[in-house]
């Protein structure tokens, strides 16, 4: 029981007291119980291990099933848990990182009880949780007296994950309202590719914090060895880079009259539509 130091790279907590009221979307919740949002070490981890039937255990939290018709990692929350697994993840020199896995209805007794699981991710060991939309699933479960239900999922994680000593990945669930089931996480594979010689480009928008686009911007992109690059943002913000080696990391710095820009620093393994610079203020 709370000892997971046989399993490597992977913890389970209890979310205690993360949510005040029963119903609350994991989505939202995206902090640990603990100082600075950091996860401890082994005597700070939760497990009630060894157990066979989710329907006759009801102690909520995280639970390993290693026997039984069920073998899984359940989550179960209740009044006072939120319960969570975390995958520690170091992704150096790859790219790509791909997590699938199985979500399933353990539980075949009488709870019932909407349960929604979240996937997240953040990089470095504090923070908050960045959620990942792909990786939601809505109600895991069929109901009450139902088990069985398997909803497998496999999510690219974004391109920040990529080429990092410390990635950080978890699934959760919060207290249901109503009588909370067992849901079952199992077969988790996480993969990646190595970067190869190829291009990629590097593109987005300079907005405001309301997202307004900032015209005649000026965006520089600055690799490993020194060499600049300059681009000007369009009428709607727009910059786009292109041949930028892939796998290399990059410093990106915008600069417009009126606005400050925070230095970004990414590592781009395949093609980035979507890297905006926001300015702040």
């Amino acid at each position: 029981n709370d000892n997971w130091s046989g399993v490597v790279s992977v913890e389970g907590y209890l979310g205690r007291n993360l949510t005040a009221t029963q119903g609350v979307d994991p989505q939202t919740v995206l902090g640990t119980e603990f100082a600075n949002n950091s996860l401890p070490g082994a005597s700070d981890t939760q497990v009630n291990a060894n157990k066979g039937n989710p329907s006759a255990y009801n102690a909520g939290g995280v639970t390993e099933f290693d026997s039984g018709t069920y073998l899984a990692i359940g989550l179960q929350g209740n009044v006072q848990a939120n319960p969570y697994i975390v995958f520690y993840m170091n992704s150096l020199g790859r790219g790509r990182i791909t997590m699938s896995y199985d979500i399933i209805d353990i539980d075949s007794g009488s709870n019932s009880a909407v349960s929604p699981v979240a996937l997240q991710y953040r990089v470095g060991t504090t923070g908050n949780f960045i959620n990942v939309p792909a990786g939601f699933v809505a109600d895991a479960t069929d109901g009450p007296t139902i088990g069985g239900q398997i909803t497998s999922l496999n999510v690219q994680l974004p391109a920040n994950t990529a080429n990092k000593a410390n990635v950080q990945v978890r699934l959760i669930t919060t207290n249901g309202s109503g009588p909370d089931e067992w849901i079952g996480v199992n077969n988790v594979v996480f993969s990646s590719l190595a970067p190869s010689a190829a291009s990629v480009e590097i593109s987005g928008r300079a907005v405001t914090l309301k997202g307004t686009g900032i015209s005649h911007a000026t965006v520089t992109m600055t690799d490993s060895f020194g060499r600049t690059v300059t681009a000007v943002t369009n009428s709607f913000g727009y910059y786009h880079f292109r041949e930028v080696s892939a796998g290399s990391t990059v410093i990106i710095e915008a600069r417009a009259k009126g606005y400050t820009f925070d230095t970004q620093v990414v590592t781009a393994f395949d093609s980035i539509s979507d890297f905006d610079l926001i300015a702040t203020e």
